[in-house]
């Protein structure tokens, strides 16, 4: 509920990382600014947006594991009111030259670390699995279908890796769709040059992913 989520590339600007980085900062200050908006974030695939990115996560003990992954920022989980079990978010310090860290769901866990995960490490080859500490463990969400459990997911500081296109996801005080006209102005003031796309509520998301189901339920009516 009261969740909106649209879709920013500045790097068709031809922004350079240092650059794409300031105009993610600033645009997310911009978005907390705009009355009705409690919390702002990006993340890269969104969740129940249909796409799925997935990864071989390395252990230094243990054999290679198929994971999901989502690219976020660290204000990700708060604006998701997705509740830590274990350790703590990302730090907003966070750059491609900081220690690499991974945050991982209670599936990963329970599947992957069954004596614990804060504190172990792994990586995203086997030349690197030991490049990155899991420094949270956060409650599992659906990842991409609303039927099917939440898979082994890792999230990924979205600070440390080149930038690359975002979801923006803004949750709201108030119904989303009445500060859609606000949320374009201040991004505008930030950079009017920058396109946004794919404007929708997280619920509108859902709906569009059932709409085939819906589809062949009325067709089989008939």
């Amino acid at each position: 509920s009261n969740l909106l989520m649209f879709r920013v590339n500045p790097l068709l600007n031809g922004y350079d990382p240092d650059k794409t980085r300031q105009t993610y900062r600033d645009m997310r200050d911009a978005l907390l600014a705009v009355p009705g908006v409690r919390s702002a974030t990006y993340a890269q695939p969104a969740m129940l947006s249909g796409s799925r990115s997935s990864t071989g996560l390395y252990l230094p003990d243990q054999p290679m594991q198929q994971v999901h992954v989502v690219a976020v920022s660290p204000e990700f989980f708060e604006t998701m009111q997705m509740p830590f079990l274990a350790g703590t978010t990302f730090s907003t310090t966070d750059t491609p030259k900081s220690p690499k860290t991974l945050i991982i769901n209670e599936t990963a866990a329970r599947k992957i670390f069954p004596d614990g995960a804060i504190g172990k490490r792994g990586g995203s080859s086997a030349e690197t699995k030991t490049e990155a500490e899991i420094i949270g463990v956060v409650g599992d969400a659906k990842y991409s279908s609303l039927r099917e459990p939440a898979p082994p997911t890792i999230y990924r500081s979205f600070l440390q890796y080149p930038p690359r296109p975002m979801t923006v996801l803004v949750r709201t005080a108030v119904d989303p769709n009445t500060r859609i006209e606000a949320i374009r102005d201040a991004v505008g003031k930030v950079d009017a040059n920058l396109p946004l796309a794919n404007f929708a509520t997280q619920t509108e998301q859902i709906d569009r992913r059932m709409a085939q189901e819906r589809l062949f339920a009325t067709a089989y009516t008939w």
